[in-house]
This record gives structure tokens, sequence and C-alpha cells, in this order.
């Protein structure tokens, strides 16, 4: 996944710009813009893959490393043209690093009418475990870093607390983790005035546990529920 800004101009423009895009809000199963209509996403996954180690005996392998698309300036600059003419409004993203500098493609994507879906996590040492899962203040620091990094943007859609972290009904001892990082994700966001929404990403796996999963983490109070749930569609 890339994108940028089409034209230099446009850049000089973006960085300059105060106009915002609409905030999108969640009221019960769908989002709205600003203006009372729904939205909906039409969106494309946005990040060159990682190395990966193909004999992982999950079946899932995770990367062992990353690329940051949303720090790549050129990349974005030659990939928005396309993204538009898709009639893109949201990519996602799902490994940044926060100490880059990402204002060229962010401010571009916001003029183009584009928003971000944001993975939190990072390969190898940066996500919620399946094999041990546990919710530390490390990595609830590594997400607040990530966070406090893009607040700045007016077109993050939502921060992604997880992906694929359960593929099978032994992983579901993950769910109160991932449930855990919703939580306090939502609660930052609150304290800094975002709103931005809280999703997560699950394998399309086998629907005994997939839907059980879904119901789980959108259950409860606005204040420990995700907004969006993802399905990774493999067929």
């Amino acid at each position: 996944m890339k994108f940028l800004k089409a034209f230099a101009a446009a850049a000089a423009l973006a960085s300059t710009s105060v106009s915002a895009l609409s905030k999108i809000t969640r009221a019960g199963k769908y989002l709205y813009q600003e203006d009372g209509t729904r939205f909906y996403i039409k969106g494309i996954a946005y990040q060159e893959q990682g190395t990966v180690t193909t004999n992982d005996p999950t079946g899932f392998p995770e990367p062992t490393d990353y690329i940051d698309p949303l720090a790549d300036a050129a990349g974005c600059n030659r990939d928005l043209p396309y993204l538009k003419q898709l009639g893109v409004n949201t990519i996602r993203v799902y490994s940044v690093n926060s100490a880059l500098n990402h204002d060229s493609c962010m401010q571009a994507l916001s003029g183009a009418g584009i928003y971000v879906i944001l993975d939190l996590a990072l390969p190898v040492n940066g996500s919620i475990d399946r094999a041990s899962p546990a919710w530390t203040n490390n990595l609830l620091d590594l997400y607040l870093g990530t966070i406090d990094t893009f607040s700045k943007y007016d077109n993050v859609l939502a921060y992604n607390v997880g992906n694929e972290v359960v593929t099978a009904p032994a992983d579901t001892i993950s769910a109160p983790f991932i449930k855990a990082a919703a939580r306090d994700v939502k609660a930052y966001l609150k304290a800094k005035g975002s709103s931005a929404l809280v999703s997560f990403s699950s394998t399309d796996g086998d629907a005994g546990w997939r839907l059980a999963l879904a119901e789980y983490l959108a259950c409860d109070t606005d204040a420990t529920s995700i907004d969006l749930y993802g399905l990774n569609v493999y067929r």
C-alpha cells in the first residue's frame, strides 16, 4: 500500500491548509460523516510485505521487518494518482515507525480525501503474542507513541490494536488482552480529544470462534469495545 500527493504544488498546499476532512463517527453498526450521511469504507491494504519465514508452523507466518510506506514521500507521490483513480477513500497500513516523518504522505492523502486505518502493532516483539498473550506497559507505551505521532493528522480513521492474534480456537485466550488494548487505547484517545475509532482485524477463520470473537470484542460499553471488526479474507 502506498500513497501521496499527486502534484508538488499540492504538497505545499497540504502543509499549510487549515481545512480538515470530515470526522467519521460510529453509531451502532454504522459510520457517519459530520453532515449525518453514511460513510462507506472503500479501501485497500497499502504496504509492501516485510521479510516472512515461510516455514512458520502456525500457518500464519509473521514478518520479521517492515517498510513504513507513510514515510516514503516519493512512493506516496507515485501511488496517489492510482489510489484516486480507483476511488479509494481509505487505506490500511500495518506497521509504521513513529520516529520518522509522515507529514508529506499524510497531508497528501488528506488532500485527496483518503483516510488511514493504522495498525499500532509492530513485527516480532511489538504485538500481542498469540502463543503467550499479555498486555504490558511496554506494549501500551509503543501503541501510545504511535498515536502521539499521528494524532496531528485529520485523516486517521481508526487505530488497529491487533491483527490476526486469534487464528484458532486455542488462541481465544488472547481475546481479553485484545479487549484490554482497546480499552486503554480508547481511554487515551478520549483524553487527547481524538475522534479516531478503534479496530481489530481477524483472519477469516472457522466461524465457530470467529463470530464469538467479534461479539466479545464488540460487547460491553463504548469505553471497552472495538468500533470496527475487520476480516482478512484469503479466498
